[in-house]
């Protein structure tokens, strides 16, 4: 009788502890973060594409540029890393709040409209009043 209930316990110990261990090793990351990653990939190569640098210069600061290139570094290196399941939901939460106020598409048609057509096109300067983006 006192094995059984030796061979009970230790079962049931064993069954938490690789209960425990497997919570605590972590999952691959949220759908919306590798999302959030992705546009944040895309904005980076606008920024820096050749259609595109003389607006964005104008739209955004050389500030919120590097801001935009740390960002999506940052989020790589995040997203390499295996995520603890206590944190998941937190973090999922914050890349879907980032991605609502990324807000891509409409960076994406403002540095489209505030292309020049020409390279002594004015209208550039007053860009960066006109569109007021929170990346």
């Amino acid at each position: 009788m006192f094995e059984k209930i030796t061979i009970s316990i230790t079962t049931l110990l064993i069954v938490m502890f690789i209960t425990l261990y497997y919570y605590q090793s972590g999952t691959e990351p949220p759908q919306e973060c590798i999302d959030l990653h992705q546009d944040y990939i895309k904005l980076s190569k606008l920024v820096d594409s050749d259609k595109y640098h003389v607006s964005a210069r104008k739209i955004f600061s050389k500030e919120k540029i590097l801001y935009i290139h740390s960002i999506e570094k940052h989020y790589h290196r995040l997203l390499k890393e295996r995520f603890r399941r206590s944190g998941y939901d937190d973090f999922k939460v914050i890349c879907i709040n980032a991605k609502k106020t990324m807000n891509l598409p409409a960076i994406i048609q403002a540095l489209k409209e505030q292309t020049p057509t020409n390279p002594l096109d004015k209208k550039l300067e007053h860009a960066s009043r006109q569109y007021d983006f929170t990346i």
